[in-house]
């Protein structure tokens, strides 16, 4: 099962399963330590991304649902309850999302059910629309993104070749446009997350057969990765 989790500027978690058969939201009571059951989503979805907005307000993007994979987005707003957002242009699961330093959010890659995406797309939320954002160096889904202090965008992920078969797997990274070269494992959901020193840490995910404890160190004032050490 893959859940996003996506902190509010209320202070509490909203943790949401993009499960198909689970509608449900959860977040917990910051004060008792417990979990609450939140409000059904407009969709059930699995696979989807979600990114934290200013104002406070959580889209989520894509995904797979009943009909396939997904074009529909939406919005959990400060009502507490989720509401339909423009659809994307192109339908996509596993895709990644990170929200901007302008307030956008840049939804990259995914697959359309049949091979991966390189194709990204942009969420504007004050006129609730979307819009071409090129294309990434390598088609990639179930990858991850974040958002550098720079204002850029490191994304990090797996390129994957669907067939009925087999899944073929080659190792990348590229931040925004230029490639910084590639991981020292082919990994999908992972986490990521961007440190004080501004370096770049990726941990943990799967290779595809196993869990992984391994890390990433992505420096960009050389624009390396730097080997992995143990979780």
């Amino acid at each position: 099962m893959r859940h996003c989790a996506k902190l509010l500027i209320a202070g509490l978690v909203l943790l949401a399963s993009f499960r198909p058969a689970l509608l449900k939201a959860q977040y917990p009571g910051a004060a008792i330590n417990r979990w609450t059951p939140g409000p059904d989503m407009a969709m059930p979805r699995a696979a989807a991304c979600a990114a934290l907005l200013p104002d406070g307000r959580l889209l989520v993007a894509g995904g797979i649902g009943s009909s396939g994979v997904l074009h529909a987005a939406e919005l959990y707003g400060l009502d507490g309850t989720f509401a339909p957002a423009a659809p994307m242009a192109q339908a996509r699961t596993g895709a990644a999302c990170v929200a901007m330093q302008d307030g956008r959010v840049l939804v990259t890659g995914g697959s359309d059910g049949a091979s991966a995406l390189a194709s990204a797309e942009i969420y504007d939320p004050a006129s609730n629309t979307w819009q071409s954002s090129g294309s990434m160096a390598v088609a990639r889904a179930g990858h991850t993104a974040a958002l550098m202090p720079s204002g850029s965008v490191f994304d990090r992920g797996r390129r994957q070749q669907w067939n009925r078969r087999r899944l073929r797997r080659t190792i990348c990274c590229e931040r925004q446009v230029p490639g910084v070269g590639a991981l020292s494992t082919p990994r999908k959901d992972s986490a990521i997350a961007v440190l004080p020193n501004h370096q770049v840490i990726i941990a943990g995910g799967s290779d595809g057969h196993s869990a992984l404890a391994t890390v990433d160190l992505y420096d960009p004032g050389r624009g390396v990765i730097v080997p992995p050490e143990p979780c």
